[in-house]
């Protein structure tokens, strides 16, 4: 229920709003054309039948057009078979009106979209989309707009997909060690590495660290705390792992054979203490190693309020995607000779 007005004798004003703010805007349009509502729960409602999102409760009162219309122009586009005409309709669309579920108009056109890429051999169905989503991305650039904003329910996990296909069903171990995903920032990082190894066959293998404070009297109170903790020099407190996925270190431990940081390597096998892996850079390439566990403390320089320690499985992360810092943080001038990669797919958030 609203709450009694304090102030008899001032008059509210409702704010104006963007259509591109989303619920706030339809919001307000329900303020603005439902009389003296009582209650959230008022606009909301609509002959007796309760909305989930104030969208939903405007295309029900018909205050806004729904994407029918769009859908209807596209279709009429799509008899003159015209594929690059119709994604730059598309983009004019997504740009200058709004539609309120642009993963449902992309659903319903994408085929007409792609009939020009579908005549290149060799080329799966997510590739395709991928290409058709880039060309569309491309020229919304040069409009002023992105695909991440007006389209982020497809765009960003297109790339995703087409590498969680190629890494389950690629039979040779050298095609995922010399292919890498370029992300922008480690949060990305974290979230497509783990789709990756969910996505991929067999069964994982779960390390777990453990974290102690400096002053063991602070132990107890900020336990739980460390394990959520994720600096950029140190690797997960839970790490999981797959046999033959690539991995990248995170220390330098012995130089002599290559095992510095920025190595990248591929897991042959697990055991509880140690992980018996394969050099595939540099000039120890093809070279078997074992990473064991060690102790990493945190540097006074990291955003933290507290230094602590963690013993580690392995200072290591699962490394199929890479973030732009990272990357170049772990390639220096020494090593940047060593990384012998085919493919490197920059993913744009």
């Amino acid at each position: 229920m609203w709450t009694h007005r304090q102030q008899r004798n001032a008059i509210g004003r409702v704010v104006t709003c963007h259509l591109t703010e989303g619920e706030r805007y339809y919001l307000r349009l329900l303020l603005m054309n439902i009389r003296a509502p009582k209650s959230y729960e008022d606009l909301l409602t609509f002959n007796g039948e309760y909305c989930s999102t104030f969208r939903e409760s405007v295309e029900k009162r018909g205050l806004i057009l729904c994407d029918n219309n769009l859908i209807e122009c596209m279709s009429e586009a799509t008899s003159y078979q015209m594929p690059s005409s119709l994604r730059y309709l598309f983009d004019v669309l997504l740009a200058y009106c709004y539609p309120n579920n642009p993963e449902e108009l992309w659903i319903k056109i994408e085929n007409p979209m792609s009939e020009d890429f579908n005549k290149y051999p060799g080329l799966f169905s997510r590739e395709i989309s991928s290409k058709v989503l880039n060309h569309i991305n491309d020229i919304l650039y040069l409009m002023g707009h992105s695909l991440n904003i007006l389209f982020k329910v497809v765009y960003p996990n297109i790339y995703i997909y087409i590498y969680i296909y190629i890494y389950i069903f690629a039979s040779n171990i050298s095609f995922n060690t010399s292919h890498v995903i370029l992300t922008t920032k480690n949060d990305f990082v974290d979230e497509i590495n783990d789709m990756l190894i969910m996505q991929s066959p067999s069964n994982p293998k779960v390390y777990i660290d453990t974290d102690e404070t400096l002053d063991p009297k602070d132990r107890s109170e900020y336990e739980d705390f460390m394990h959520t903790l994720n600096p950029p020099r140190l690797s997960s407190y839970k790490l999981s792992l797959k046999k033959h996925c690539p991995i990248i270190l995170l220390k330098n431990l012995n130089s002599s054979v290559s095992l510095c940081n920025g190595t990248r390597l591929t897991c042959d096998d697990f055991k509880s203490h140690i992980i018996s892996a394969t050099i595939f850079n540099g000039d120890f390439k093809d070279t078997h190693v074992f990473i064991s566990r060690i102790l990493s403390l945190t540097s006074q320089d990291e955003k933290i309020p507290f230094q602590f320690k963690r013993h580690k499985r392995s200072n290591i992360r699962f490394c199929w995607n890479l973030s732009k810092r990272t990357y170049f943080f772990s390639m220096t001038s020494y090593m940047l000779h060593y990384q012998e990669l085919k493919v490197l797919t920059v993913l744009k958030y």
